[in-house]
């Protein structure tokens, strides 16, 4: 079973109220997704935790640090472990995650560059990936996903998440993105990509960072809920979004805001799906980016 399945289907269960039943998904795909063992703990924890099994989910956790695992104190404080804080060794296990995240930090990944590979070049297109990713695995479906006339750059979130995955400031400050780009050559038209929490980040930089950007390519986005029409840029978005994803209802509200205020908008609406990249990726792109600069 592909992990995005996995992640589908605990959370699904979850939301159902079924966290036996999410348990025992994530113990079928621990054999089969051995590089998933950070956030398979960490979901296992939360599900234990809503079981009322706090202890059990400390445990877990702690087992977890003992693999070399930890969490940063941003993820821990997710409402689902509410009771496990409560119990002793929490504050132990707290600042022992605390320390490896703080290490963590002088290990980011560099930005990705992916030069345009054809002799005539269309144009940049700077995708974020979203919280709890791995920026060079972010980096390479884009790459492979975006057409070859176009250079793509993958810069890297600035907090640390888990080993080897890594987020944007919860506040979605723009100068961690913006010091990554300076004195780089952004060839026009700009676009802007995100997945997820990226998403509310590229809309953000669109909206009221220093970058001329001519489009925004929206999957999954997290966006804030303080768009101001009266003092915000107005750039053309294309936003891909899941029937059952839990971001829709924002989406199609700020969808309708930006039409009503002339700006264009496409609202790629997807049957059954969750919080989840399309499968036909490179297909959605091409086609997003054909709205975006198409003649």
């Amino acid at each position: 079973m592909e992990f995005r399945e996995v992640a589908r289907q605990v959370f699904d269960l979850y939301g159902k109220g079924r966290y036996e039943d999410g348990l025992e998904v994530i113990a079928r795909a621990r054999p089969g997704h051995p590089d998933q063992d950070g956030i398979l703990t960490f979901w296992q924890a939360c599900l234990l935790g809503m079981s009322g099994c706090a202890r059990d989910a400390l445990a877990v956790l702690e087992a977890g640090l003992g693999r070399g695992l930890w969490w940063a104190p941003g993820i821990l404080a997710d409402s689902d472990l509410d009771s496990v804080r409560t119990l002793p060794g929490w504050d132990g296990l707290l600042a022992r995650c605390e320390k490896a995240a703080a290490e963590s930090a002088a290990l980011r990944p560099d930005l990705q560059v992916r030069p345009a590979t054809t002799s005539a070049q269309t144009g940049t297109l700077i995708t974020l990936h979203g919280a709890g990713s791995d920026p060079v695995a972010h980096a390479k479906v884009w790459e492979q996903a975006t057409p070859d006339s176009w250079t793509v750059i993958t810069p890297v979130g600035n907090v640390p998440m888990t080993p080897g995955e890594w987020a944007w400031a919860f506040d979605l400050s723009l100068e961690p993105l913006i010091e990554q780009l300076e004195g780089l050559d952004l060839r026009p038209p700009l676009i802007l990509a995100g997945w997820s929490q990226g998403g509310g980040l590229a809309a953000s930089m669109a909206w009221t960072g220093p970058l001329k950007v001519e489009g925004l390519l929206l999957v999954g986005p997290g966006l804030r809920n303080d768009w101001d029409p009266d003092s915000h840029r107005h750039v053309p978005a294309y936003i891909v979004i899941g029937e059952n994803d839990l971001n829709r209802a924002r989406c199609l509200k700020l969808g309708g805001q930006l039409t009503e205020h002339g700006v264009s908008v496409f609202i790629d609406e997807r049957p059954g799906l969750g919080h989840e990249r399309p499968e036909n990726l490179p297909e959605t792109i091409a086609v997003a980016l054909d709205w975006l600069v198409g003649d």
